[in-house]
């Protein structure tokens, strides 16, 4: 397997249901949307509605409008572009040939960032390893949410 730390990581899910996207970005969002860790810069592809608030509260270096994207592909036809097709535009725009995913990462994306020349590879464990430590901050917001359970 190639050296991880040289892949980019790359997660498509919705934060509010997927442990590896929430741990990247620090922000509940209910409906799919794009993480890339490229050289170290952390930057999210995001529906026009989420996006304010992401730059708000996620933890990114940069934040991309999902719109401005399907525009590029569009061009003067009406009809949006597929999600997977958008994904794979902003990872060629970026340069990004091989990728690091979670094993939960769906295939229908997969499959067309293939045909778009991105090779990808399933981590070997846990995607963040070090979510396994708690940090100084969440341990001091378990137990503060235990003593509120605790009280009822």
């Amino acid at each position: 397997m190639a050296n991880q730390k040289q892949l980019a990581r790359l997660i498509v899910a919705p934060s509010d249901t997927d442990p590896d996207m929430l741990y990247a970005t620090r922000v509940f969002i209910g409906d799919p949307f794009i993480f890339l860790e490229q050289h170290g810069k952390r930057t999210l592809v995001l529906s026009d509605l989420e996006i304010d608030r992401a730059k708000r509260t996620a933890k990114a270096d940069e934040f991309v409008m999902l719109s401005e994207l399907e525009h590029e592909i569009q061009g003067d036809t009406k009809t949006p572009p597929p999600y997977e097709k958008v994904l794979a535009h902003f990872l060629n725009k970026r340069g990004v040939k091989r990728a690091m995913v979670p094993a939960t990462f769906p295939l229908g994306y997969a499959k067309e960032l293939e045909r778009s020349g991105v090779s990808l590879e399933t981590s070997n464990g846990l995607f963040w390893p070090e979510r396994e430590s708690k940090t100084a901050e969440e341990i001091k917001l378990l137990g503060r949410a235990l003593r509120i359970t605790e009280t009822g």
